[in-house]
């Protein structure tokens, strides 16, 4: 009995020894291991910049949109002035285009034939005239005149040159009970001067010089065929002026 209580007693010895012995250790490792420095962190600086707000671009009504844009509504006149024209005078020209039809198809009289043919501007469109004039003052010098094929149409960013399928030289019915601009006579084509031939035909020649005065006015018509669907609204009737003044256009009504 006594035997078993020494052996009991020294294997508590050496079990408490080794827990002694084991703490002894960590304890020894936890104080030898440096504690590491604190890092300072850098600071991260959020900076918010403003978005400026837009300035709304002014609302502008028809008739500020037509002087912003060197626009003109259909019947005003464009006027200028060149000095020294020609070398010895000065020149005040007037411009405009005053009028417009459109017409899905022309009767046009044939003089040879004696009767009248229909003309079509083929599927999907139609013709459209617009009526121009222009002059120069009657102390003006004489200039080359605006032809009909300075006049473009501008559709939403297309532009239509004249016809060529009308030509000035036939008479069409449709016009035959429309006056021109001065109220003279029955309107012709824009630009031309028609007349008959020895023969009893009709012929048209192209105007070239802008005599001074009212009373020499060209005044008529210039043909376009354009879309079916086009509206007028859409229209633009643009004019070449060869650099005498910045370009201008009509609005048609």
């Amino acid at each position: 009995m006594m035997v078993l209580g020494l052996l009991m007693i020294v294997i508590l010895m050496v079990v408490t020894g080794g827990c002694v012995t084991s703490a002894k250790n960590t304890y020894k490792n936890l104080v030898d291991t440096p504690i590491p420095t604190p890092q300072p962190t850098s600071e991260i600086i959020i900076e918010t910049i403003a978005t400026p707000t837009p300035t709304p671009e002014p609302t502008l009504s028809e008739a500020q949109f037509l002087a912003k844009y060197n626009g003109m509504k259909q019947g005003q006149w464009l006027t200028f002035e060149k000095v020294n024209v020609s070398g010895y005078k000065d020149v005040t020209a007037h411009i405009t285009v005053w009028g417009h039809k459109e017409l899905s198809m022309v009767e046009w009289w044939s003089v040879s034939w004696g009767q009248y043919f229909v003309a079509n501007p083929g599927e999907g469109k139609k013709f459209l005239f617009i009526y121009a004039a222009s002059y120069t003052d009657d102390n003006s010098s004489r200039m080359w005149g605006f032809q009909p094929q300075y006049f473009t149409l501008d559709i939403k960013g297309n532009i239509y040159q004249r016809t060529e399928e009308l030509l000035p030289s036939i008479r069409l019915h449709d016009f035959d009970e429309i006056w021109d601009y001065r109220h003279v006579e029955t309107i012709q084509p824009y630009g031309y001067s028609r007349e008959y031939n020895s023969e009893g035909l009709p012929v048209a020649y192209e105007k070239q010089r802008l005599r001074c005065g009212k009373s020499n006015m060209w005044s008529g018509y210039i043909p376009f065929v354009v879309p079916s669907d086009t509206q007028i609204k859409d229209i633009k009737v643009l004019v070449n002026t060869h650099d005498l003044i910045e370009p201008h256009w009509w609005q048609l009504e």
